[in-house]
């Protein structure tokens, strides 16, 4: 009986100091691998090329309440950080795929329907990224990059609608 007890004891030690050692060793991880919580806060390099929209272009999206939300809401991340961009993939996500569901019919021809496909999709792709379980967060920044980019993409489009453009002389 004694003999059981002091094995019993000498077990529940082992088990603690293997507990405990397990434990520090992933804090130590934690604090060699740069794609966590420092990765995660890091103030996000926004990209600052954004395309205004002309006179005529604004007049035209200026009914499209869609637009204007997936303006703000590129206006919104720019102040992001990494970890807002996982907090709010969906939001932008549903923002981009709405933008294209509503798309109005002046606005409606080819090079604009290409553009807001590749917003959609790169929202789709930034959503996709942040629900993962093993969080890839160089992919996300590298993705959420290029969303403001495919933003200001469209805005060239629609600028090009309202081009008066001189007739071609022969």
């Amino acid at each position: 009986m004694k003999i059981q007890s002091q094995l019993l004891g000498i077990g529940l030690i082992l088990l603690f100091v293997f507990a405990c050692k397990e434990s520090s060793s992933k804090q130590e991880e934690s604090k060699l691998d740069p794609t966590l919580e420092e990765f995660k806060v890091k103030d996000f390099d926004f990209p600052t090329s954004g395309v205004a929209l002309s006179d005529d272009a604004k007049e035209a999206v200026s009914e499209w309440e869609l637009y204007q939300a997936m303006a703000s809401e590129i206006e919104r991340m720019q102040k992001f950080k990494l970890e807002d961009f996982i907090a709010n993939s969906s939001v932008i996500y549903n923002a981009a795929d709405t933008l294209q569901k509503t798309l109005p019919q002046k606005l409606r021809n080819r090079p604009v329907l290409s553009r807001l496909k590749v917003l959609h999709s790169k929202t789709a792709q930034l959503k996709q990224l942040a629900e993962r379980q093993q969080t890839d967060y160089q992919e996300i920044e590298k993705v959420a990059k290029e969303v403001p980019i495919d933003f200001y993409n469209l805005n060239i489009q629609l600028n090009e609608i309202f081009l008066d453009l001189p007739p071609i002389q022969d």
